[in-house]
């Protein structure tokens, strides 16, 4: 039995940058005048596309690796509590992979992953006033290691008015830093978390010409309490914290014309 499948393969390389800019909360006039210059980075992608058993299953998956140089870094100004100046003082690496599965398992089953890893690090930092290599005290913030997403859309039932569907979704963020400064890091560090999101609903009803959807959900439906964000502001505080949405339902009334 032949079963039909198309596969595409491509590599691609991008040079990008981030623009200068001047430290605004800077007191220092020359060393405000000066600036900061852009951040550059160059990146190489391979890719592959997928199409699989009669386009039953869609692949597709990406592997990257970033290098940049004169990278923008935040340093706290010396004798001062909280101004800081930005200084192109360090090179950096990213490298990940990315993944996609949709997977039609039958003809009311759809079943979907997509994943992602990424690794990066900080690989050379210079303290502008002391010209010491401080590169050990520097990380990536907002850079989770795995990540990803599994759900099901689940046709419950099919008729002449309407349909019945069910999607359930899982979700996982991995540990993050925080902060782009180790110390720093260690006290606003983002543990992982997971979520579930289920909705159950009716849609395609004929109405007056158009199509009406009612259905319920609930978000976070385990109650899970997580961080997206945190935030030092020492000396008044040495964690801020901005939480997540807590469990959550809700009602859709959906009417297209």
């Amino acid at each position: 039995i032949a079963l039909d499948a198309t596969v595409q393969v491509r590599n691609k390389f991008v040079e990008a940058y981030k623009s200068g800019g001047y430290n605004t909360r800077d007191p220092d006039l020359a060393r405000y005048s000066r600036g900061f210059a852009e951040e550059k980075v160059a990146s190489w992608e391979l890719g592959l596309k997928s199409e699989l058993l009669d386009r039953r299953l869609r692949f597709n998956a990406d592997v990257f690796y970033s290098e940049y140089t004169d990278i923008q870094l935040n340093f706290l100004i010396g004798s001062s509590i909280a101004d800081t100046q930005v200084v192109n003082a360090g090179e950096a690496e990213m490298q990940g992979v990315e993944m996609d599965f949709t997977f039609l398992a039958s003809r009311d089953l759809l079943l979907m992953l997509n994943y992602a890893y990424l690794d990066a690090e900080i690989t050379k930092a210079i303290d502008p006033d002391t010209n010491q290599d401080v590169t050990e005290t520097f990380v990536f913030s907002a850079a989770p290691k795995p990540s990803y997403t599994a759900s099901a859309d689940w046709t419950l039932g099919s008729w002449d008015w309407g349909r019945l569907g069910l999607n359930v979704s899982y979700n996982f963020m991995d540990d993050r830093n925080g902060s782009n400064r180790t110390e720093v890091s260690k006290r606003v560090f983002l543990d992982n978390y997971s979520l579930i999101n289920a909705r159950l609903g009716l849609y395609d009803m004929p109405l007056l010409g158009g199509q009406l959807t009612i259905a319920i959900w609930g978000k976070n439906i385990a109650d899970e309490e997580y961080a997206v964000n945190a935030v030092d502001n020492l000396p008044h505080a040495d964690r801020a914290v901005i939480w997540g949405d807590p469990r959550s339902y809700g009602f859709d009334l959906i009417f297209n014309y």
